[in-house]
């Protein structure tokens, strides 16, 4: 199964993605904001999860500190957000990040998994 790194400023939010995530069988680290969840990439996750604009940072610093240096990722980052302004910026900024809209059911939330350890290349 895959670790999942959770990376959301909402409570909500977390509680019903940790618990579907769970319930499919996979570990899941929470962090409410960028920086905590900087902290979590120390576990390697196989999935980043996070709201595209966190209140210290967005979806994109982190992308820039995942790289490895060899043009890979060292997780697969999905944006998860229900902003159509970041969306908008997603497209246009970062053709690598994948984009999952709020709300997402539970089905779409664990198929993000599916290929998790395989798509670690940018």
């Amino acid at each position: 199964m895959a670790t999942v790194l959770l990376i959301d400023p909402d409570v909500t939010t977390r509680l019903y993605t940790r618990v579907v995530f769970s319930d499919g069988g996979h570990d899941v680290i929470e962090a409410p904001t960028l920086a905590e969840g900087r902290t979590g990439l120390a576990q390697r996750p196989d999935l980043t999860l996070v709201e595209a604009y966190l209140p210290d940072g967005s979806v994109f610093d982190l992308m820039d500190e995942l790289h490895d240096g060899k043009g890979r990722l060292r997780s697969r980052i999905i944006a998860h957000t229900a902003d159509r302004g970041a969306v908008r910026d997603l497209a246009n900024r970062r053709e690598h990040i994948e984009f999952l809209p709020k709300p997402a059911s539970p089905i779409e939330l664990l198929r993000t998994t599916v290929l998790a350890p395989e798509l670690r290349l940018v």
